[in-house]
């Protein structure tokens, strides 16, 4: 084949034909820096007569190179502004879970959402997102944890307060979901949703505490 993929080694002996083995997975420290959000893969093959293991990198199309290549084609100060491409390939990867949502697939559109996630755990739109989808598959508890995740990082997003209370109600924690409602509503007091959500909220608690003294 020419060339040996590999990952999760902590030491590889890869020969080709007359070349010699003992070609050593590199340390952390060698990384081609933005990469080190995932589980680091390496190729080893024969450049330029010699035996040579380096760490691929992948393009914001996905498609793997090495940072080598990426400054033989690009030149340093171009290859420089391309070696971090997690934010670019994390928005791919939402993109492909909002294509599968749409279809219907949510447990799909997790991966995905997940994957992005892996590449950028901040990325509030892939964790209301996939707050969603857990709301869809009936994984409450998930979908809250997604929420507060992204509330974390921007705390006036109003989808992600809207499907906090959801997750909330679901779990028939009534009076946070008041709450959340509410929360959302003063960040964006024109929710329809959001106001309908509200009042079935306050009836679930009105009902609770009637049957709470009955």
């Amino acid at each position: 084949m020419g060339a040996v993929v590999f990952a999760t080694s902590v030491g590889v002996d890869v020969a080709f034909g007359d070349f010699g083995s003992d070609a050593q997975r590199l340390d952390s420290e060698d990384l081609a820096p933005g990469d080190h959000r995932e589980i680091p893969q390496f190729i080893t093959r024969v450049i330029d007569g010699d035996l040579l293991t380096e760490r691929l990198i992948r393009g914001k199309d996905e498609y793997p190179t090495t940072e080598r290549e990426l400054r033989d084609s690009l030149g340093d100060a171009l290859a420089a502004e391309h070696l971090d491409t997690a934010p670019a390939r994390a928005e791919l990867r939402k993109d492909k879970g909002n294509a599968a949502f749409k279809d219907g697939n949510y447990s799909q559109a997790v991966l995905h959402y997940t994957e992005a996630l892996d590449l950028d755990a901040s990325h509030v739109v892939a964790l209301c997102n996939r707050a969603q989808c857990f709301l869809k598959l009936g994984e409450h508890d998930k979908a809250l944890a997604d929420a507060d995740a992204a509330l974390s990082v921007k705390p006036d997003y109003v989808k992600a307060h809207f499907r906090r209370g959801l997750a909330l109600h679901a779990l028939k924690r009534f009076t946070d979901a008041v709450l959340a409602f509410e929360r959302t509503l003063s960040v964006d007091p024109k929710n329809i949703q959001a106001k309908d959500a509200l009042r079935v909220a306050e009836y679930a608690v009105d009902k609770a505490r009637r049957a709470s003294r009955s």
